[in-house]
């Protein structure tokens, strides 16, 4: 009777370490898989200042290109007179 509540009992223990490695292994993966997510919201970032830094150059590109429009029309409107 003894050996078989000892026998139970390792088996129970046994059972708890498998379980306790089970929750371990899963907490590495969800660590690395936070990892990833947070290295691919920075890199999202990163990529939406470089657009957002391009938008603002091509903006002002416009805005010079308007100018010098501008100016174009105006002198050749006062060299036509």
């Amino acid at each position: 009777m003894q050996a078989r509540l000892n026998r139970k009992d390792e088996l129970l223990e046994e059972e708890k370490q498998k379980q306790q490695a089970a929750v371990a292994r899963e907490v590495e993966k969800r660590k690395a898989v936070e990892q990833t997510l947070n290295e691919l919201y920075d890199w999202i970032g990163e990529l939406h200042t470089k657009i957002n830094t391009a938008n603002k150059e091509i903006q002002a590109a416009d805005k010079k290109t308007q100018s010098a429009k501008k100016a174009k029309t105006k002198a050749d409107t006062l060299s036509a007179e």
